[in-house]
């Protein structure tokens, strides 16, 4: 959830999917992984989404019109939660 708790964001395969939580509407969708995604995150301003997949590939996205933010370098080893 965003921390507004009104806008949810799901992982589903290779993509994350954003839904207002009160109506159900599609609002988007956050693709970019070539595998599928095994953790994600709102940040607490609510102002990124963090995608990350099996690879330990990591996306940020912005959580507004849900473009990609620039990609995070460094970070070489798998995401586990």
């Amino acid at each position: 959830f965003y921390p507004t708790g009104d806008t949810l964001v799901v992982a589903a395969d290779r993509h994350a999917v954003v839904f207002d939580a009160l109506t159900g509407t599609h609002l988007g969708r956050l693709e970019g992984h070539a595998h599928e995604l095994t953790a994600l995150a709102v940040s607490a301003d609510g102002a990124t989404v963090a995608t990350a997949d099996v690879l330990g590939l990591v996306r940020l996205w912005n959580a507004e019109n849900f473009r990609p933010k620039p990609t995070p370098n460094g970070h070489t080893a798998p995401v586990q939660h």
